[in-house]
């Protein structure tokens, strides 16, 4: 259904506990998640995706425009309203996590609970350890002046960001192995994503959203802050592989989050909703549930 402009997808019983995910990118959408969890989490779950504003099955962006993440962050607001659903749990992955903990400290009465897989809050120690772990690939060895531009960044997040395009491009087909270190799981991926039923011009959205929301000074703010604001409970699901988050957000998390649950996936990369199916959707499952 569209709402708002928004393509919003929902599964399982509608007296199910209700939970809302926010994908990662930013502009990589929901079909991935919904292609692993949905069949599994829908089974106990009211289960709600989004492709967020502008992103492949929502409407495009006008362009030139100004994407803010307060503006993300009300069209989940929207979704839940409009839907009528009282109160949702909310997960979210990768750049999906920051989007999560600003919802949840900004509508506190509207989540029940917060789950972050692999989340990038804060993106300099997330750029960071994500470029460590890219300068360590065997396909990295011809290029030693990048690392050296790294430091040079200092503290300017924004050019860190635009170095690790730049590093990614570099890496070319091997870039997958960064996120993704199975390679059965890579191919799993690459064979779904081939398979979408997509045009190149909605795939090519979430460059736009990108773009804009590149100009929100907000995106590069450190969010690990509002960790100690959070009021619900909240799970932190990391895979063991992942650069993403860095081991400083993480202990970040432990520290603000008394009594906040962390779950390990040891051999895991950034998706642990596809390396891990049906351990995920357990684990998501009981900690929305309350079993």
């Amino acid at each position: 259904m569209m709402i708002d402009g928004l393509y919003v997808h929902t599964w399982g019983p509608a007296d199910a506990p209700a939970l809302l995910y926010l994908h990662g990118g930013p502009g990589q959408s929901s079909y991935e998640f919904e292609q692993h969890q949905a069949g599994l989490l829908g089974e106990r779950l009211r289960l709600v995706t989004l492709d967020q504003r502008g992103v492949l099955r929502s409407d495009p962006l006008p362009p030139g425009g100004t994407l803010t993440l307060d503006d993300l962050v009300a069209d989940c607001e929207t979704v839940r309203t409009t839907l009528g659903i009282d109160r949702w749990a909310v997960l979210g992955q990768s750049f999906g996590g920051m989007l999560a903990l600003r919802y949840a400290v900004q509508h506190p009465a509207a989540v029940t609970k917060v789950a972050f897989e692999n989340p990038s809050w804060d993106l300099d120690r997330t750029g960071r350890s994500l470029l460590t772990a890219c300068f360590a690939h065997p396909a990295m060895a011809g290029h030693p002046e990048l690392p050296a531009r790294a430091e040079r960044a200092g503290d300017d997040t924004r050019a860190l960001w635009a170095l690790i395009i730049e590093v990614l491009g570099v890496l070319g087909e091997h870039r997958d192995e960064i996120y993704i270190p199975d390679a059965a799981t890579r191919r799993r991926i690459n064979e779904l994503l081939a398979a979408a039923p997509f045009t190149a011009e909605q795939w090519s959205r979430g460059v736009e959203h990108l773009t804009q929301l590149d100009r929100d000074p907000e995106l590069y703010a450190p969010h690990t802050p509002l960790l100690s604001r959070l009021t619900q409970p909240a799970l932190l699901i990391k895979g063991d592989l992942d650069p993403i988050p860095s081991a400083g957000e993480v202990s970040d998390f432990v520290r603000s989050r008394p009594g906040a649950q962390l779950h390990r996936f040891p051999g895991v990369g950034h998706f642990v909703q596809a390396e891990q199916p049906e351990a995920y959707a357990k684990l998501v499952g009981d900690f929305v549930s309350g079993s």
